[in-house]
């Protein structure tokens, strides 16, 4: 709703066809979404929509379906994925759905660059893609950044946050001053990658992919049993290349359904070497599992190229559970006193110590 109001106030300063048209369109579809859930047995699931019938949402097949393929008008591709979920698999959450992103991704456009925003974010500045792309394609210092993201902000929450639920601090001050000591961690939202290293390579790694061609049995372990991901991976490994968009990503359906799949990381490095943990800072998470990477050798170390204060800084936030137990313990003593009658500090006798002030 909020983005249909802020819609509706550009449309009524700026005359664009080209907005008219998308409101429009963005009308209708509201519509229709109303109309469905309204009365769903009105809906007719027929052809490309038979898969969706009799689903439920943690058991269900992989579903790939290109809603714009875009090769000749420019647009860019729509492609909406659900990837497969069993009782018995575990899904691990976000960082599964981002191993899922990260290889049909790779499939369809093979792009350099990945953008992940959760379904209950909207973006308040309309140049903050053209912002990031900068900073990722920077000529001086831009194959360092390995991602760029952008802070969340809650709106209609309990003014000066009292309770901090709104992560003002953290967002504030300690990420910003982990941004000076080699860069923050991952947030887990409202975040753009860059491919190399969610491939989990370093800036000047790439020389050593044209060195010689990787073992086909050291690539399945690493990316998987899928043949064209394969292919995506290796032309990302060696620098050539990003893009397919030559290619219909129809034509990679069935390869993405096959990566998609709950059991296509068994057997290989998709999170079983690394994990990446986003607990801290991502609501609604514990933990985020996956985001597959190298296996950790001497060359590939992560914290080789760690300075101290950054290392701190990422000691402090993985320790950040242990001050419960003492905040409690510090919380707990107040109730104590009471319920005991006593004081947490020492008494003194009044008639041996003064206390001397200056005006």
């Amino acid at each position: 709703m909020v983005t249909n109001e802020v819609s509706t106030l550009q449309i009524e300063n700026v005359q664009c066809p080209t907005l008219t048209l998308m409101m429009d369109m963005y009308e209708n579809l509201c519509q229709k979404i109303e109309d469905v859930t309204g009365n769903p047995s009105s809906f007719q699931f027929e052809g490309d929509f038979a898969v969706f019938l009799n689903t439920e949402k943690r058991n269900h097949p992989s579903i790939v379906k290109v809603i714009l393929d875009g090769l000749s008008d420019g647009l860019p591709h729509l492609i909406y994925v659900s990837r497969e979920k069993r009782p018995k698999y575990e899904h691990n959450y976000k960082g599964g759905a981002m191993n899922v992103l990260t290889r049909v991704s790779g499939l369809m456009t093979n792009a350099p660059f990945m953008l992940n925003v959760d379904c209950d974010m909207f973006v308040n500045n309309p140049k903050i893609i053209q912002h990031a792309i900068c900073i990722l394609v920077d000529s001086k210092n831009g194959k360092d950044v390995a991602f760029v993201q952008c802070f969340q902000q809650f709106y209609d929450g309990i003014k000066d946050d009292p309770f901090g639920n709104q992560w003002v601090a953290a967002f504030e001050y300690i990420i910003r001053g982990m941004a000076g000591l080699q860069g923050p961690h991952y947030c887990g939202t409202n975040t753009i990658h860059r491919r190399y290293a969610i491939y989990g390579f370093y800036p000047n790694e790439r020389q050593h992919g044209k060195k010689g061609k990787l073992a086909d049995k050291i690539l399945i372990q690493q990316f998987g049993s899928s043949n064209e991901f394969i292919k995506s991976a290796t032309k990302v490994m060696e620098g050539s290349d990003h893009s397919t968009n030559e290619i219909s990503s129809s034509n990679f359906i069935e390869e993405a359904i096959q990566v998609s799949n709950c059991g296509y990381e068994y057997g290989t490095c998709w999170g079983k070497q690394k994990r990446l943990e986003i607990g801290a800072y991502y609501a609604g998470s514990n933990r985020v599992y996956g985001l597959r990477s190298r296996r950790i050798t001497d060359y590939n170390d992560p914290t080789k190229e760690m300075g101290f204060r950054a290392g701190l800084s990422y000691c402090w936030l993985t320790n950040w559970g242990l001050r419960s137990v003492f905040e409690v313990s510090y919380a707990a003593l107040v109730a104590y006193c009471i319920i005991a009658n006593t004081s947490i500090f020492p008494k003194f006798d009044k008639t041996t110590y003064k206390i001397n002030g200056m005006l």
